[in-house]
Parts: structure tokens; C-alpha cells; sequence
């Protein structure tokens, strides 16, 4: 072996293994920086995939659920949006929904079964991954879509406690999320009868949701998974 590594073809190779290590480390540590770079993007494009499902969703209802409410119900669209006083019920709705989100969000961090449901939710929106636009989008798509099916097109044949009841078994992540939601449901759709239209409900669902997934975020961001 020492004949071997005497021979002059053998010197130019010992002296290219120090850097060829070098290289394939570098090679490894480019590898993984890569790998985490892909692993960031694919999440934002998923949860970029979920904003966009959420402003289809919203979408879709506003294309069946304002010609329900105009030729079946019969009813005018503008009427049934803004009331007949459109800033005092966007007034209505800032007011109840930033006292929603201020009394719910303590519920989600102290109660047991409120946090099974923030741990769930965590999982699959990834709360550390939301942009503001993120939280804007979905909340906004949430409120308008969610209260022109349940407040605009249902409630007027269903009624606000039956309503109110289909809202909540439509959240079925756990008993508790139901009861939460089926509560939510009677404060909006209670908005929607004193404001006489969408607006106030509209308002206050989007809040809720926009202030309590900015408090998720934060949230997220403090208490990391733990693998």
C-alpha cells in the first residue's frame, strides 16, 4: 500500500480527497437548505390553496345565494345586504365581534376541549404559517359567505334557533365547537333581525374570525410543535 501511494498517479488523488470532502459536504449542507426551502414553499402553497378554496366557497354563495334571495324569496339584494342603516350596523357588528373574540379567545386557551379544537385547527391551518392578507382573505370570505347562506338564504324559512342549530352541527370538530358555534349562530342571526339586514352579521362574523386567527398566529408562534 505504501508502494502504492509513493507512485506519482497516486498524488494528484490524495490530494484531491480533502476536497472533494469538502464539496460533498458542502453539496449535503446546500442539500438540507434546499430540502427546508422546498418544505416553506409547499406550505405556503397549500395554505395558499386553502385561501383560494375559501374565496370560491365565498363565491359560489354569492352566485346561488343573491339570486335565492331575489327571485325566490323575493326580496331586494341591496335591502337585504345593508338594512336600513348600513353604518349603524356595521357599528353593531364591530362592537359584537370584537366582544366575541375578546371572550372567546380565553375559552380556547384555558379550557380543555376548546384547546383539542385550537391544537386540531393548528394542525391543519398551520396558525404560525398565516399571512395578514392569509387571515384577511379567509376571514372576509368566511363572513360574507357563511352569513349570506345561513342569515340570508336560510333564516328567513328555517328560523333563527333552527338555523342557528344547522350552523353549529356544520362545525362538527368537536361537542364543544358545536355548542360555540350554534351560541354564534343565535348572536348573528339575532344582529340580522335587529339590524334588518346582512350587514352587521357580515361585519361581526369577519372580526370574530380575523381577530381570533391574528391571536392563533400569535399564539402558534410561542408554542411550536413539539415532534
Amino acid at each position: 500500500m505504501r508502494a502504492l501511494t509513493a507512485l506519482p498517479v497516486m498524488s494528484p488523488v490524495r490530494g484531491l480527497l480533502p476536497a472533494a470532502t469538502m464539496i460533498l459536504s458542502t453539496c449535503d449542507k446546500i442539500n438540507f437548505s434546499m430540502n427546508a426551502t422546498d418544505q416553506c414553499i409547499m406550505h405556503q402553497r397549500n395554505f395558499n390553496k386553502l385561501t383560494r378554496w375559501s374565496l370560491l366557497f365565498a363565491g359560489g354563495v354569492l352566485v346561488t345565494g343573491v339570486p335565492w334571495i331575489r327571485w325566490v324569496q323575493g326580496r331586494n339584494v341591496w335591502d337585504v345586504f345593508l338594512g336600513p342603516a348600513a353604518g349603524s350596523a356595521a357599528g353593531y357588528g364591530l362592537l359584537v365581534g370584537v366582544g366575541m373574540a375578546v371572550l372567546i379567545w380565553p375559552v380556547f386557551r384555558h379550557l380543555p376541549a376548546a384547546q383539542a379544537v385550537l391544537h386540531r385547527l393548528d394542525a391543519v391551518l398551520g396558525f404560525g404559517r398565516l399571512s395578514a392578507g392569509d387571515i384577511v382573505l379567509i376571514s372576509l370570505s368566511a363572513g360574507v359567505g357563511e352569513e349570506v347562506l345561513f342569515r340570508g338564504v336560510l333564516q328567513p324559512h328555517l328560523g333563527l334557533w333552527f338555523t342557528a342549530v344547522v350552523f353549529g352541527l356544520l362545525h362538527p370538530l368537536s361537542w364543544w365547537y358545536v355548542v360555540y358555534a350554534t351560541g354564534a349562530g343565535l348572536v348573528l342571526g339575532g344582529l340580522v333581525l335587529l339590524t334588518e339586514g346582512l350587514l352587521a352579521s357580515i361585519v361581526c362574523h369577519t372580526v370574530v374570525d380575523t381577530l381570533l386567527l391574528w391571536r392563533a398566529r400569535v399564539w402558534a408562534s410561542r408554542h411550536p410543535p413539539v415532534d
